[in-house]
């Protein structure tokens, strides 16, 4: 998730970002379908 969706605690976003959490990804793929997809997700959370 984008920091923008974390609105919690400063200790539950710390225990969320850690470097094992972390991939390497692809510009091609992050860059757009994975962007759109966020924002999808976003879209879709916000009318809950």
């Amino acid at each position: 998730m984008a920091v923008p969706d974390y609105t919690s605690t400063a200790p539950n976003n710390s225990a969320t970002f850690l470097m094992t959490n972390m991939t390497l990804q692809a510009p091609q793929l992050n860059r757009k379908p994975w962007a759109r997809f966020k924002d999808y997700r976003r879209t879709l959370a916000k009318n809950v």
